[in-house]
């Protein structure tokens, strides 16, 4: 018996082409990230430790964690988590908001900045297999299609 999200029950039957979709974004998913880990690993960071580097860097300055948890998709609590691994190794630091003493932003060190940069080059090895297995019209169209399942954010 197949039950909806308030739990109840469902009389129908799960297409295969859904099956087969939820597979395969889930698997090519991991196998992505999996490659991303280990073109990272001599850097000591993780992918999503990456990314919070770079929305930090676009940035050009300090940052709200609640704006950076916005602009990533991310629940806020992920986001102070992710912050403290970050300070702890000196990549980020917490400072005070000028406009507002009670806020707190975060801000990227010269060695964090070291660290984007060099996680950035490790990650050319996935992005050269990436260019390997689509056309930069598949990688348009792939884009485009995976950005439809993120429209809402993850709380």
């Amino acid at each position: 018996m197949l039950y909806d999200s308030n739990m109840e029950q469902v009389d129908r039957q799960i297409k295969d082409e859904t099956i087969r979709l939820l597979w395969r974004a889930g698997r090519g998913g991991k196998l992505l990230n999996a490659r991303v880990d280990l073109a990272l690993e001599a850097t000591g960071l993780s992918g999503v430790q990456l990314l919070t580097l770079r929305h930090l860097v676009e940035a050009g300055g300090p940052v709200a964690l609640s704006q950076l948890a916005d602009r990533m998709g991310f629940p806020r609590s992920n986001v102070t988590w992710i912050i403290d691994r970050l300070e702890e190794d000196s990549l980020v630091e917490r400072v005070r908001d000028p406009k507002d003493r009670r806020s707190v932003l975060a801000q990227v060190t010269e060695k964090g900045h070291e660290c984007y940069e060099q996680g950035m080059r490790a990650l050319t090895v996935v992005e050269d297999y990436i260019e390997e297995q689509f056309t930069p019209g598949e990688r348009a169209i792939l884009i485009e299609l995976m950005s439809r399942l993120d429209k809402e954010p993850f709380r």
